[in-house]
């Protein structure tokens, strides 16, 4: 089974267990042969976007996958293609809530979403709809990307000091500097000290 089937079956999982207005934490899932990570993005605020950015494109970096998966609950607007509407989509009055479902891999990117409904305190999920590789850009796409094309590039001996580092469980020593590199090169600053 392919890691965007097993993230789409963990997000029905999910959303069968939510009431009100609760949402599941947005995630990303990276698999490299039959090895997958799992990272919870729990604080999705505006001001911490770009940290999760980093956060995204430096996993994605460090465990070098053939496949990534990153999915969230989201606002979403239909808007003529070329047009950019005039509203934010959580501020648009025509906006839909949806999980967004973003899949790459070593040769190309999807997007997949699925509306949500909430009534009588109980969230359903809808079908999944392929929207193509179009639909695939923004600031947590790009890092993704960014990612999968900097650990493509990844010298084979460093490479295999991540993979070790990762195996003795020390996954910290290698994705501190990585999201340190993905801060740097998008502000220009470098905020976290290397141990």
């Amino acid at each position: 089974m392919s890691t965007l089937t097993n993230a789409q079956q963990h997000i029905e999982s999910l959303v069968q267990d939510l009431r009100g207005e609760a949402d599941f934490m947005p995630f990303l899932i990276t698999r490299r042969g039959g090895q997958e990570f799992y990272f919870g993005l729990a604080a999705m605020a505006d001001e911490t976007k770009n940290d999760i950015a980093d956060l995204m494109g430096a996993a994605v970096t460090v465990t070098q996958p053939d496949e990534a998966v990153f999915a969230s609950v989201t606002w979403m607007v239909q808007a003529p293609k070329g047009t950019n509407p005039e509203f934010r989509p959580s501020e648009h009055p025509d906006r839909k809530e949806v999980v967004m479902v973003l899949h790459v891999t070593r040769d190309g990117s999807c997007m997949y979403s699925a509306a949500l409904h909430r009534r009588d305190n109980r969230v359903l999920l809808g079908a999944w709809d392929r929207l193509g590789a179009e639909a695939t850009g923004g600031r947590f796409a790009d890092a993704i990307h960014a990612g999968m094309k900097v650990g493509a590039a990844i010298p084979e001996d460093f490479q295999q000091w991540c993979q070790e580092r990762i195996a003795a469980g020390k996954f910290d020593e290698v994705l501190r500097p990585a999201m340190n590199a993905f801060r740097k090169v998008r502000t220009g600053v470098e905020q976290f000290e290397q141990n």
